[in-house]
């Protein structure tokens, strides 16, 4: 026998749009997860190509910051006119250096000055600066502020501020009485004069602006020597460093070899960093300093590997994955500078993410189309495999009736309809041979045929036909066979209705059970139910046999409710299920006292008190059949106790006749339980009187008369001993 476990079925239709739906989203999922890894790794290459030329541009443009300065540093000690004294007049390098100021916008401001204190500073004003022209008092529209710091007459020093437009015309002058400033006391002019050739000044505070930059500066000599300088702040710098971004969160940098940033989109993030030394000038800040985890993670790959050649990282930092492109700057001063171009990889595969996304809405979209088609699909597979579970169920059912009618494409579901068809041929064939029902309810138990019973409560039936030894020599074979089985065919109906189990034929009697292989809690009371529809619809059988002037086949019935083993008996290749013990040979007893005591339907004690209330019996006797150890108190089941909800049992309710006779039985065989054998022989004749015929009454008056006569003894248990089948 097949073990199955039925936990957790799912239907087949189920079953068959999941896994088509299942199959489609996998391949989907994994077409759309081949496409964003396929296009990832394109990307990052990309990006690597990218990184690489912006890096190289990037890095051409750096060195353009300072190659104007380094120009103008060197061709300062060229220029005589550099060692001119600023008077009232224009310088005559002004026009030169306020060109360069134009083209070259990273330069803040060129001067010049002088070891007796004199300064001679243009400052640029480039539109958008809107803060360093307010700095300067310059009025709106100045391109540029030209500052001459002089002696008077009197030896005093005095400042004289002149704006100018990008036309060079005048538009505005001011003077500063007392100027502070003093070249002399800043770190380029010192750095300057005790070098030969260009020096670059540590970041430090502008004058004037108060911006933070470094100089690069060249002394000259003349009758006055001193310092040129040009000035690069950080702010022209970061804008520089902004301006060379290639996407929305990417970022350029310029770092020493140390790890101090010296250049950064952000002038804010440079400037708020910035700490003062003991001697209060200006510390840069570093880049482990800056709280951008990229810029830490850059500092530790480039301070891992210090190589002095381009090269692309690939960055971990709790903010995600960064590439970055890093390039050194040529050694233009006295250390070495790094340029990095960075950007994270999420950018880079933000798109393709994006359009991962994409395909999928639009796969679930398309999924979702699918739905409907799959559904039909497999409903298309599944109807014809349903409508064969349904024709296996019915001949687990033992309903063999229909032919198997399966309609489908598929040639395993026709080869297997076609093999259910010819099943269902043959068990109906082989069921004329056996109880359907008892094959429908041995299939449904589940048990599997095998030798061997167990014992279990069963309400046992036998019937017989009174007289049938003397109708079978009157009859023709032929004519016997026919009415037998349309007798036969009437109980069995009735039978199979109430979930008896038919056992046997035997001859003219029928064996049937309740309770097994079913269990059933109302057996008894099912079984008492079977036999008075029995009674009743022989009653129209009879009827219609007499008025074919035939001899009507009366039937007796015995119930008896006990435990017996019921189970398979018989060889390996040839088997019976039925019931044997005790309570099988006491119902088979019962059915035979029905001719003893002239009734129909003989019930045992058990059986009634089992079949609970709502039926009505007569009491009959005391008994100890043959072949029986121990007496059992029978009944004579008459019908059921009115009135019935069921429009089916309303017909086998108990009359007003039935009533009065079990009422009146009562009162007449009371004497005899009494042991008043005159009494009683008195008061059966008076029963006899109003009901004449009752051979139960007959049988207890004959028994009362010869007790008159012979007393019993006096341990007597009131018991009838049949000796005879």
């Amino acid at each position: 026998m097949v073990a199955v476990r039925w936990r957790g079925v799912v239907p087949l239709q189920i079953t068959i749009f999941l896994l088509f739906l299942m199959v489609l989203a996998v391949l989907t999922g994994v077409i759309i997860w081949y496409n964003y890894r396929s296009n990832a790794q394109a990307a990052i290459v990309q990006a690597e190509i990218l990184l690489t030329e912006v890096g190289g541009r990037v890095a051409e443009r750096a060195k353009l910051v300072n190659e104007p300065l380094l120009a103008l540093g060197r061709m300062s000690p060229y220029l005589e006119s550099l060692a001119d004294k600023p008077d009232l007049a224009p310088h005559p390098a002004t026009a030169l250096l306020a060109r360069s100021l134009e083209v070259h916008p990273q330069i803040s401001a060129v001067y010049m000055g002088y070891a007796d204190g004199d300064t001679y500073i243009i400052f640029s004003l480039p539109s958008g600066e809107e803060q360093k022209r307010q700095a300067l008092l310059a009025p709106e529209g100045s391109r540029f502020a030209i500052f001459r710091l002089m002696r008077n007459r009197d030896g005093k020093r005095v400042g004289l501020w002149r704006y100018l437009d990008a036309d060079r015309s005048t538009l505005g002058s001011r003077v500063e009485w007392k100027p502070d400033f003093d070249p002399r006391s800043r770190v380029w002019f010192r750095r300057a004069r005790e070098s030969e050739g260009l020096v670059r000044s540590p970041l430090y505070h502008f004058a004037y602006v108060n911006e933070l930059g470094y100089t690069v500066s060249q002394r000259f000599d003349g009758p006055v020597p001193g310092v040129f300088g040009a000035d690069v702040s950080l702010g022209s710098m970061s804008r520089f460093l902004a301006a060379q971004s290639f996407s929305a969160n990417s970022k350029v940098v310029m770092f020493t070899e140390g790890g101090v940033l010296t250049g950064h989109p952000d002038a804010d993030l440079v400037a708020s960093g910035i700490r003062r030394r003991g001697s209060g000038e200006p510390m840069p800040l570093h880049l482990s300093q800056t709280g951008d985890p990229a810029l830490v993670a850059l500092y530790k790959a480039v301070k891992n590997n210090p190589a002095r050649e381009p090269r692309t990282l690939r960055l971990e930092t709790a903010d995600g994955e960064y590439l970055a492109r890093v390039a050194p700057l040529p050694q233009t001063f006295d250390r070495a500078e790094y340029l990095a171009a960075l950007v994270p990889v999420d950018e880079i595969l933000g798109p393709i993410a994006l359009n991962g996304r994409n395909a999928a809405f639009v796969s679930l979209i398309l999924l979702g189309l699918a739905v409907p088609i799959i559904l039909w699909m497999s409903r298309r597979v599944s109807r014809p495999i349903e409508a064969l579970i349904g024709e296996t169920e019915k001949i687990r059912s033992f309903d063999l009736a229909a032919p198997v009618v399966v309609r489908s494409r598929i040639r395993e579901i026709r080869a297997l309809a076609q093999s259910l068809d010819t099943m269902k041929t043959s068990l109906r064939s082989f069921g004329r041979f056996v109880p359907r029902a008892m094959v429908r309810r041995i299939v449904q138990s589940g048990q599997a045929p095998e030798l061997g019973g167990r014992r279990r409560e069963l309400t046992l039936f036998f019937s017989d036909i009174a007289g049938f030894t003397d109708l079978s020599e009157t009859l023709d074979a032929e004519v016997l066979t026919r009415r037998i089985s349309q007798y036969f065919q009437v109980i069995g109906t009735v039978l199979e209705e109430k979930r008896g189990t038919i056992d046997k034929y035997i001859g003219d009697a029928i064996m049937a059970f309740w309770n097994a292989p079913m269990a059933d809690k109302e057996h008894a009371r099912r079984a008492c139910l079977a036999a008075l529809e029995i009674d009743a619809v022989l009653g129209g059988f009879n009827s219609r046999l007499e008025a074919e002037g035939q001899a009507p086949l009366v039937t007796r019935i015995g119930l008896h409710t006990g435990e017996a083993v019921v189970g398979y008996i018989g060889s390996v290749d040839r088997m019976d299920y039925t019931a044997m013990g005790a309570a099988v040979n006491l119902a088979s007893r019962l059915e035979g006292l029905n001719k003893l005591y002239g009734t129909r339907i003989l019930i045992s004690q058990d059986t009634l008190d089992r079949a609970g209330e709502g039926f009505v019996a007569r009491p009959l006797d005391l008994v100890r059949p043959k072949g029986v150890a121990h007496p059992i108190r029978v009944y004579a089941l008459m019908g059921l106790r009115g009135p019935r909800e069921s429009l089916t049992e309303e017909p086998l309710v108990a009359s007003a006749d039935v009533e009065a006779l079990i009422a009146d039985w009562g009162e007449a065989r009371k004497p005899f339980d009494d042991r008043d054998w005159c009494g009683a022989v008195s008061s059966l004749k008076a029963f006899l009187g109003i009901h004449p015929g009752d051979r139960a009454g007959a049988l207890l008056l004959e028994r009362a008369q010869a007790f008159l006569q012979k007393p019993p003894s006096d341990d007597w248990d009131g018991v009838l001993d049949v000796t005879t089948k």
